[in-house]
Order: C-alpha cells, then structure tokens, then sequence
C-alpha cells in the first residue's frame, strides 16, 4: 500500500508577536532558532535534501533533549547540562520532522484542550483537560481584549 503524502499547513509570513501575548513568546528563541538554520543551510545544503531520508529529525531531537537534560560527551568534549542552545536545537529538529515526517501516518489536525494531555506538574501532578467553559470563554474574552482592535 502506498504511503499517503503528508500535507502541511500552508506556510504563513511571520507576523512577530500579533498572535500571543509578548510575555507568551519569546522572539530571542525564534530569532536563535532561524540563525541556526542559516548557519545549518550553509554547512549542509537544503532541508529537503537530508529529510527524512538521510536524517532522522526525531532521534536528533533526543538526542539534543539529553544533552540539555543530563549533559554527555561529543566528539570527546564534556558538555555540561542545562545548556538552553540544544532547546533551539530542538524546537528545529521538531519543525524539521513538522515540515519532512518521517513518521509514516503524520498529519496536522489543530486540536483544543480536549485533545491535550495536560501539563506535568513539579510535584508529579497532570493537570486535567479540558478547562470549564467558563475559564476558556475568560481567556479568549481577555485574549481579544488585549490585543486591541486590528
């Protein structure tokens, strides 16, 4: 049976900050993830190219994740953990495997909290989704109200 071709959202020009709250977005992160898919082009050639049939985003990912989490070693150096660069790395390896699955039954559905597994808690706890009504209505009410009139 063939495999069915991913279809990705339509790409959309980055309008910066209109779509979340500044204090919701970091565009220091954005702007550090795009520098390093510059640098990445000039070393490696184009994304397509590589993904997913030479490269494999995910297991990258992890591998990124790891070393931010617990540290490791590469090419014989110590790295340390907690370094917020290989998060960039990650997000990019996660946009990469967005735009080049290589899982083989990817699609893009847009999901509310009834489709999300919840936030993990320090203290071990996952939090209940979907929120009540009310609170959703408040925070779309609140969204709408700060972003002004467009």
């Amino acid at each position: 049976m063939a495999r069915k071709k991913y279809q990705r959202p339509a790409e959309t020009p980055f309008t910066g900050l209109k779509a979340a709250p500044e204090s919701e977005f970091s565009t220091t992160f954005a702007q550090g993830m795009a520098n390093r898919m510059a640098v990445s082009y000039h070393k490696y050639g184009l994304v397509a190219e590589a993904y997913p049939k030479k490269v494999d985003a995910i297991e990258s990912l992890k591998t990124r994740l790891k070393l931010y989490m617990e540290g490791g070693e590469v090419k014989g150096v110590r790295i340390q953990a907690g370094n917020t660069e290989y998060l960039m790395d990650v997000a990019n390896f996660a946009m990469i495997e967005f735009m080049h699955p290589k899982h083989p039954k990817a699609f893009f559905k847009a999901t509310d909290s009834s489709g999300s597994p919840g936030r993990n808690w320090n203290d071990g706890e996952v939090t209940e989704a979907p929120h009540g009504q009310d609170q959703i209505d408040n925070q779309v009410r609140n969204f709408y109200a700060s972003r002004g009139s467009e």
